[in-house]
């Protein structure tokens, strides 16, 4: 699972209880609204995880 969100404290904090829930989880701080950022989201997560599958949480597919 990759966490984004422009407040990168909020992220880490996430990907900790993901990961404390025996999860794996990459944690991204970013600006959901630049195109670039989602772009470089998407290679970040492909080449972190491979394959990427896409399922909604709030309002990022990843």
């Amino acid at each position: 699972m990759v966490v984004a969100d422009i407040d990168g404290s909020a992220t880490i904090a996430c990907t900790a209880q993901i990961t404390a829930e025996a999860g794996h989880a990459l944690a991204l701080a970013m600006d959901i609204a630049d195109a670039q950022a989602v772009a470089a989201l998407f290679q970040t997560a492909e080449r972190h995880f491979g394959e990427v599958d896409c399922g909604e949480q709030r309002e990022l597919c990843i």
